[in-house]
């Protein structure tokens, strides 16, 4: 009985090291599609047009990148709903 158990739990680890690697190789494929569809073609896109998402451009003048709040501009109400 521990040999027919022994043969199976051999049986099952042969199929495990290339199902690993089908899996590994997949993983892989399905990354780099993710990654081009979803910052890729964004990214070129953002370029193309103009667009910056982060202001990092501080004048010579500042000390530092922060930028000022201006609190006290806006009304009361708008800083509620800030969507």
């Amino acid at each position: 009985m521990g040999n027919f158990r022994d043969f199976f739990r051999g049986f099952m680890e042969g199929f495990k090291m290339p199902a690993n690697d089908l899996l590994a190789n997949v993983n892989a494929i399905a990354l780099v599609f993710i990654y081009i569809l979803g910052i890729g073609i964004p990214s070129l896109i953002s370029k193309i047009i103009g667009k910056r998402f982060l202001d990092i451009k501080a004048s010579k003048k500042a000390k530092s990148y922060w930028s000022g709040l201006n609190l006290g501009k806006k009304q009361k109400k708008d800083y509620f709903s800030q969507i």
